[in-house]
């Protein structure tokens, strides 16, 4: 009996012996990760839908900066080539006839001869006369509506001792009616002033205010 007692007692503290190791061992085991989750970074958190969520840059460490996307291409639109060099186009415009020299100054004085007949595309029994007709508009550049002034640009060639208008196209229309400005074309296509001293073969583009 006295050994029966002995060996119960030797089992039991066996027994508790191993159920202090396994409580031990859980505890060790869920305290340590493991290789493999120490080694992989946490999953970056995800939106409602799923998406991943963006980084708030105020939350940012200090010092670090934000993710800027990449700049877009800047396109440039080419260059329009060049006008041949015997067109009007590769003259460059005066913006008023005193800078063509003695050529402008006839031009000047010649327009205001024609003062009257201009103004007269104003009246109504003119803008009738012409208005199937369309005005002609400079080649070099886009013309504009909104102005208060019609502005021609008088084509301008040199001959001896005199000047004569070959074009006058229409560059600002300031909403005048294509009648109104095709009269005035018709007045000032062809007329030629006098003009002392002046020789052949240089060429001038003057704009023209046309006013009422």
């Amino acid at each position: 009996m006295p050994r029966f007692a002995a060996a119960a007692a030797i089992a039991i503290l066996l027994l508790g012996a191993g159920a202090v190791f396994a409580v031990w061992l859980a505890t060790r085991e869920g305290a340590a990760p493991t290789a493999d989750a120490a080694a992989s970074p946490p999953a970056a958190p995800a939106a409602a839908d799923g998406a991943p969520l963006q980084r708030d840059p105020s939350r940012l460490p200090p010092g670090a900066s934000p993710v800027e996307p990449a700049p877009l291409p800047v396109v440039v639109a080419p260059r329009p080539p060049p006008p041949p060099p015997d067109s009007w186009e590769a003259v460059p415009q005066l913006a008023r006839p005193g800078a063509a020299g003695p050529a402008g100054l006839a031009v000047a004085r010649g327009l205001n001869d024609l003062d009257p007949l201009l103004s007269a595309c104003f009246e109504p029994d003119s803008q009738a006369r012409y208005r199937s007709q369309t005005a002609t508009l400079v080649r070099d550049a886009e013309t504009v509506d909104a102005a208060a002034v019609p502005i021609l640009v008088l084509q301008v060639e040199t001959q001896p001792a005199r000047v004569r208008i070959v074009d006058a196209p229409v560059e600002v229309h300031a909403d005048q009616p294509d009648a109104v400005l095709a009269c005035a074309q018709q007045v000032l296509r062809g007329r030629t002033f006098p003009a002392p001293g002046v020789t052949a073969g240089s060429r001038y583009r003057i704009r023209f205010q046309l006013m009422h």
